[in-house]
């Protein structure tokens, strides 16, 4: 019952218009905040309630999203090399998902949780794809 409290909770605090009021109630808060996580909503409840948190509670903000930029960048990077490794052995390849999608069509970028990284190499030479990919 009390997961369910916390979805409604985060809900409610994601919906426009922002109701300022979740954020001023310090048990519904403290529910957001605990269980955002697991729900992988973190970096979004925090770009949201930032602007209007103070003190301890925009401190949490911050570290949910600096934490949410580092793992955007670290995602990025792991997609360059890829994406590198392809290119020294002649073959080309577009990202079809992650890092490199969130920086064209979100802002900010980090709010996207990318759980993998989807690469395509183009279909005539996918034969020279190494096994070690």
């Amino acid at each position: 019952m009390e997961s369910r409290r916390a979805v409604d909770l985060i809900t409610a605090l994601l919906n426009e218009p922002l109701d300022t009021a979740i954020l001023r109630d310090h048990v519904a808060w403290t529910s957001i905040k605990k269980s955002c996580g697991p729900y992988g909503v973190a970096p979004l409840v925090a770009f949201t309630a930032r602007p209007h948190v103070s003190g301890e509670d925009r401190q949490w903000c911050d570290l949910i999203l600096s934490r949410s930029w580092k793992r955007h960048d670290y995602m990025l990077a792991q997609l360059q090399h890829i994406i590198a490794r392809f290119a020294a052995t002649g073959i080309p390849a577009i990202a079809l998902k992650g890092p490199m999608l969130a920086r064209r069509y979100y802002t900010p970028p980090f709010l996207r949780k990318p759980r993998w990284i989807s690469i395509w190499p183009l279909p005539r030479v996918i034969w020279r794809v190494p096994a070690s990919f």
